[in-house]
């Protein structure tokens, strides 16, 4: 499997702070079959472990992703969201999200806004419905949470930054086979970006 098809799989994991368990599932599927041991903590975090006769290497990359929370639904339809994680307004203007539960839309901003002064709260999420109602049916029943989408035109990727790191971690640690060999190599798939001084001494030991 390329590194595309990597990221393009991870990236179908809905995986926004505070609920990263698809995505941490996957990743465990992937890593099982080169790992010693492979597991998930009562945190959430994916630890993968894979023993060597050289020195001890951790690799670590977050699991999660920055996206938005449906707040209210107005009259005409639109979702009002808000932020998890450091979401720049003028950044997610006008991409492509999804919901859970499989809806799409796209994020707008107010008539009239202004790019320079954009505040979240100017933001909305157009799902094509024209009323509330509408709008409930379409993404009732699930949690509100939006991740960033992407596209593959041809062999361009055009998706945000911080989900690279997580795939592009895993597969070198995955396939790098004969590096593998010489180290004691840990991969740490933590639920979020920092990791204190003591969660890596505990990975590591002194």
């Amino acid at each position: 499997m390329d590194y595309l098809s990597v990221i393009e799989m991870l990236n179908a994991c809905h995986g926004p702070s505070g609920d990263e368990r698809q995505i941490a599932t996957t990743l465990k599927r992937l890593a099982e079959p080169y790992a010693d041991t492979c597991h998930i903590d009562t945190l959430g975090n994916l630890i993968v472990h894979k023993k060597g006769p050289g020195p001890k290497v951790m690799f670590a990359a977050h699991m999660d992703s920055i996206g938005l929370v449906a707040t209210h639904i107005d009259d005409k339809g639109f979702v009002h969201v808000g932020a998890i994680g450091g979401v720049s307004p003028l950044k997610v203007l006008h991409a492509p999200v999804r919901f859970q539960n499989g809806a799409h839309g796209v994020v707008c901003a107010d008539e009239g806004s202004e790019l320079a002064k954009l505040k979240l709260s100017d933001l909305f999420i157009d799902v094509g419905a024209a009323s509330r109602d509408e709008a409930e049916r379409l993404i009732r029943g699930t949690p509100q949470f939006m991740t960033p989408g992407w596209q593959r035109p041809g062999t361009a990727l055009s998706l945000p930054t911080w989900i690279i790191g997580c795939p592009v971690w895993c597969c070198s640690w995955l396939w790098n086979g004969s590096a593998r060999q010489k180290m004691t190599s840990t991969l740490s798939l933590p639920l979020r970006k920092r990791w204190g001084c003591g969660g890596l001494r505990l990975l590591l030991g002194p």
